[in-house]
């Protein structure tokens, strides 16, 4: 008898009550992230890297994908999914406020998980060209992330910025069509940054395809972000909005886990490895020598051998020293 009254009271999903499947799917999308940030750290750790600031802001970016995702998973975002019609309106209310923190604090993440990719390529690249392209892309991703959270955050007349069944609210598709595709804008230069870095490289073909797979990877994320994109456009901002928006929900909290899951993979074991051929060295030394990797040109090649050159004569003289030291 108490098993059917069980089932009979469990939460069903309907036209009218998709809630139990973004609550799922919010479960499984703040696992794989998590397990994603937490796997970059331990494959550092293990391979005796120090952490830096890119590792910062990569944790800054977890503690903030939690936050968003936990405004879902309270019992207001609950609500979220389920026909406005059949709730009371305190309730709806706290649904519309959740709705509004978590999209606020979703570009504030994925600014930050951007940023943290952008000084782990300023990291690994002391050629000026490249880093004034890194520049020139922080400073978008930021004039986004201000703006998009700007816009959002007055997206409604006062007092109930959150409410957006308010018929005078600006237009909300337009918003998150323009945050969505600003997103996929970042992406492409986060895709074409490294591959303009490590091509013409004089590593391995096997190596740089290695290392340019994991950053290729982000192609999912833009993915992701153009079907948001159709969904949006079929979104009606109306009194249902709280049942109609949740594909929208569901698609940003797949663009969400995949930013932060393809941020982490480049920077996984099989990807580091394959950098770890002088490219990424941490010391000055090989720092101030990695313009050396560039090019066939006349100027790389004499740079390159007066290095070697300079090495081989500096092992010379410590030779000798030590053989002295022992008469």
């Amino acid at each position: 008898m108490s098993f059917s009254v069980g089932v009979r009271d469990r939460p069903t999903i309907s036209d009218s009550n998709t809630s139990p499947l973004i609550q799922i799917l919010s479960w499984l999308f703040l696992s794989l992230i998590i397990i994603s940030v937490a796997a970059q750290f331990i494959t550092k750790r293990a391979i005796s890297r120090r952490f830096g600031p890119s590792d910062g802001l990569l944790l800054v970016a977890l503690l903030l994908a939690i936050g968003q995702i936990s405004t879902l998973l309270s019992p207001a975002g609950r609500e979220i999914g389920n026909s406005s019609i059949e709730l009371p309106v305190e309730k709806a209310n706290g649904a519309l406020k959740a709705l509004y923190s978590g999209d606020m604090l979703i570009i504030l993440t994925l600014t930050v998980v951007k940023g943290s990719v952008l000084v782990a390529l300023y990291a690994i690249t002391p050629i000026m060209s490249h880093r004034i392209v890194i520049y020139a892309t922080t400073a978008v991703t930021l004039g986004w992330g201000i703006s998009g959270i700007f816009a959002t955050a007055f997206q409604c007349p006062s007092p109930h910025r959150w409410n957006l069944a308010d018929q005078q609210c600006i237009d909300i598709r337009a918003l998150k069509t323009y945050s969505a595709s600003m997103n996929i804008l970042t992406d492409v230069a986060l895709i074409i940054i490294p591959t303009i870095v490590i091509l013409p490289t004089q590593m391995a073909w096997e190596k740089r395809l290695t290392v340019l797979g994991g950053f290729w990877f982000r192609l999912l994320a833009i993915v992701a972000t153009a079907i948001q994109i159709i969904f949006i456009r079929r979104l009606v901002v109306d009194e249902h909005i709280l049942n109609t928006v949740w594909q929208t929900v569901v698609c940003q909290e797949i663009v969400l886990a995949t930013s932060i899951i393809t941020a982490c993979i480049p920077f996984l074991k099989p990807f580091l490895m394959s950098l770890e051929s002088g490219f990424l060295r941490a010391d000055d030394e090989n720092r101030r020598t990695a313009a050396g990797l560039y090019g066939s040109g006349a100027k790389s090649s004499r740079r390159t051998k007066s290095y070697i050159k300079m090495k081989s004569q500096k092992s010379r003289e410590e030779s000798i020293k030590v053989q002295e030291t022992d008469v």
